[in-house]
């Protein structure tokens, strides 16, 4: 090995260590970031089924009367994401969570729970029995 190959080499495996040295594996990914709304769980009124209310984490619900506020191109999640519509029965003096909905996107899973897997819209989830539905960003790690 000649002594320029030596010094090259040498030149490189001192760039890698100070590269590794470097990268002290503290940057970390959240895969659940990218979820639109995950933080702020949206919801819609029976009484006004088209207008879109904003569920705080102190229980005040603000309505939202532009919706734009929340429509299809808003919650799509994009590959792997989808939106899980829970029952609340909290908001609703209805015993039976199940009773809560009237979705017009599908059925209801044994967990009385709603998978939606395409975009949505105001107008696709309407509220019976007095009540008020959350919906939050979920992930599905099957597509």
């Amino acid at each position: 090995m000649t002594l320029v190959n030596r010094k090259s080499s040498l030149a490189l495996l001192l760039i890698f260590l100070l590269l590794a040295a470097c990268n002290d594996a503290s940057e970390t990914t959240n895969d659940a970031a990218w979820i639109v709304y995950e933080s702020v769980p949206l919801a819609i009124s029976f009484d006004q089924p088209a207008t879109w209310v904003a569920a705080e984490a102190s229980d005040n619900i603000t309505f939202a009367n532009d919706l734009t506020v929340l429509n299809a191109s808003h919650i799509d999640n994009g590959a792997g994401g989808y939106i899980s519509v829970e029952p609340i029965a909290a908001y609703g003096n209805v015993e039976d969570p199940t009773a809560l909905l009237s979705l017009l996107a599908g059925d209801f899973t044994s967990r009385n729970a709603l998978t939606i897997r395409e975009p949505v819209t105001a107008r696709d989830i309407r509220g019976q029995n007095g009540a008020t539905v959350v919906l939050e960003g979920t992930m599905d790690g099957q597509a």
